[in-house]
């Protein structure tokens, strides 16, 4: 929450869209504040730019496998770094930016830089895997 009111404050044009958005909501109840999607692209945006999970993921391996060529041995320890996926610019058009109609479907900045669409782990704030 911390990081959504430190954007919304630092980008007022920003804010004002997701005002003028939550006016056309009456009466603002939790189901209609629900339909705003410019809301889950706010959220959603913070989640990606500063998210709650700051750390590496780790993974061990069980079995020795490979993977694009790179060979893997039982024990080895792989890490996982969200920060990076989630600033990465081969994913992120602009990644250094708070931009987030970069999670609407309809908007430019929904796709890679080279035009295809995200990888399925390009936006994994809370990890990965069923919940």
């Amino acid at each position: 929450m911390v990081s959504i009111i430190y954007y919304l404050n630092k980008h007022p044009k920003i804010l004002e869209n997701l005002r003028t958005q939550l006016q056309t909501k009456t009466p603002l109840t939790i189901e209609s504040i629900d339909e705003v999607d410019y809301l889950k692209y706010i959220v959603k945006e913070a989640q990606r730019i500063d998210g709650s999970i700051n750390t590496n993921l780790q993974y061990k391996v069980f079995e020795d496998f490979e993977c694009d060529g790179i060979h893997f041995k039982k024990g080895t320890i792989l890490f996982y770094n969200l920060s990076a996926i989630h600033w990465n610019p081969f994913e992120w058009q602009r990644p250094e930016e708070f931009l987030p109609e970069r999670f609407d479907p309809d908007s430019l900045l929904f796709k890679r830089p080279d035009g295809t669409n995200w990888s399925p782990l390009a936006f994994i704030p809370f990890s990965f895997g069923p919940r």
